[in-house]
């Protein structure tokens, strides 16, 4: 592994932010105004800022933990509902500041996965953007300082704020679980058609041009399975070198990244060695066992 990349890596996680409650709490004020496509992985010369949203009896939220499946569920949504009201985040205090009062009636899609997993997708993203590459990444394992700082700078910031949207609006929000919907993309068909055709979101459905409640045809479900494949999807990732790269003729929001992917296997953690895997379930437990990945 490349030690100059490696270090810049390293001293991006110790030293790239100071130490914070909520993953977004130590952006600058201006950069929260605009979605979390905006700024520089937007494609578009004008990116959606919160000027821009009023509309908000209209809006169906979707908040994720990151590497969570979180790509796959906005491409879905945005072929089932009008994706210029949908709105994307992973960062609570954006969020807030997109969820005003007048809102209190969206419905809110969240997804999340074992954070044992989401450390390790991370480490990768993050190699990627400093130029390592992911076969490289798992030629060498995670040192425990990393382990440490990923946890503390990267996830569980984000499941704080995870927890606090799913605290404040737990009467309107469908969970949805990775390891659910892995594999099973009729599992979200299926919890949508569920989830939507209450009487509460009826209106907002007919924003979306569902007129007659939520119905997600055989034909619609096999296209958008197809569409959004494994496959087809990682294709789109081998065109760009790592994760600075992604397609920019695709809706930003939507895009996928070089090294977005690897084979989303299920309980990838289990793979380290016992002393690793051991260390990131004790710096995680209280989070695993809430959320139901410890028993």
């Amino acid at each position: 592994m490349n030690n100059r990349q490696f270090l810049k890596y390293m001293q991006y996680l110790e030293f790239g932010r100071p130490p914070h409650e909520f993953w977004g709490s130590t952006d600058l004020n201006q950069n929260l105004e605009y979605l979390e496509e905006g700024g520089p992985f937007d494609n578009t010369s004008t990116p959606r800022k919160y000027s821009d949203i009023n509309n908000y009896d209209q809006i169906i939220y979707n908040y994720s933990i990151m590497r969570s499946g979180s790509t796959l569920l906005k491409q879905i949504m945005s072929e089932i509902f009008d994706y210029q009201k949908i709105l994307y985040f992973y960062k609570w205090p954006r969020f807030k500041l997109f969820n005003p009062p007048q809102a209190c009636h969206s419905p809110i899609i969240m997804t999340y996965r074992d954070f044992r997993d989401v450390i390790l997708s991370t480490r990768r993203m993050r190699l990627s953007m400093h130029g390592l590459t992911k076969e490289e990444s798992f030629r060498h394992l995670p040192t425990k300082k990393e382990i440490l700082l990923l946890a503390e700078r990267e996830v569980i910031p984000q499941i704080n704020g995870f927890e606090a949207v799913s605290t404040m609006a737990k009467d309107r929000i469908l969970m949805l679980r990775y390891e659910d919907f892995y594999g099973n993309y009729d599992h979200i068909f299926d919890k949508f058609e569920s989830f939507f055709n209450s009487e509460s979101y009826s209106e907002i459905l007919k924003h979306h041009d569902h007129h007659n409640g939520l119905q997600i045809s055989p034909d619609m479900r096999k296209r958008l399975k197809l569409k959004f494949s494994f496959e087809n999807n990682f294709k789109k990732t081998e065109a760009h070198k790592n994760f600075r790269s992604w397609d920019t003729n695709t809706k930003s929001g939507l895009s996928l990244h070089g090294d977005h992917m690897n084979s989303g296997v299920l309980e990838e953690w289990r793979g380290l060695p016992n002393d690793l895997s051991s260390y990131m379930t004790e710096i995680l437990y209280p989070y695993l066992q809430r959320w139901g990945y410890e028993k």
